[in-house]
C-alpha cells in the first residue's frame, strides 16, 4: 500500500488489519481517512472520521458543541477537512443530516 517515497511501515496498520478482517472473516467496519487504504480495503465497510463523529452525534454521545470544537482543532492543527464540509455551515449541515 505504501507509494514510492514512502517508509515501507508507512501504511503497515491498516494493512495489518484488513489482513486479519479478510482472513478470519470477521464482520467489521475499517475506519481509515487513508482513501488507498480504503479502496485497497474493498468488500471491507469504511467509515471516515467524520461519519463516526457525525453517527457520535446522531447516537447523542457527543454534543454540537463538542464536535464544532473537533473540527475547529482538526483544522487549527493543519488537518484539512474535506471540501464538502469546509464551511461551518456545510460542516453543521452535514452533521446534523
Amino acid at each position: 500500500m505504501a507509494s514510492p517515497g514512502e517508509h515501507p511501515d508507512e501504511h503497515l496498520g491498516e494493512a495489518e488489519t484488513i489482513t486479519l478482517i479478510s482472513s478470519r472473516k470477521i464482520e467489521a467496519i475499517l475506519a481509515t481517512d487513508d482513501k488507498n487504504a480504503a479502496a485497497f480495503a474493498k468488500p471491507i465497510p469504511t467509515v471516515n472520521t467524520w461519519q463516526l463523529v457525525r453517527l457520535c452525534f446522531r447516537a447523542r454521545e457527543v454534543t454540537w458543541e463538542e464536535v464544532r470544537t473537533l473540527w475547529i482543532l482538526f483544522q487549527k492543527s493543519g488537518g484539512i477537512v474535506p471540501y464538502a464540509i469546509n464551511s461551518e455551515a456545510k460542516f453543521q449541515d452535514y452533521i446534523e443530516h
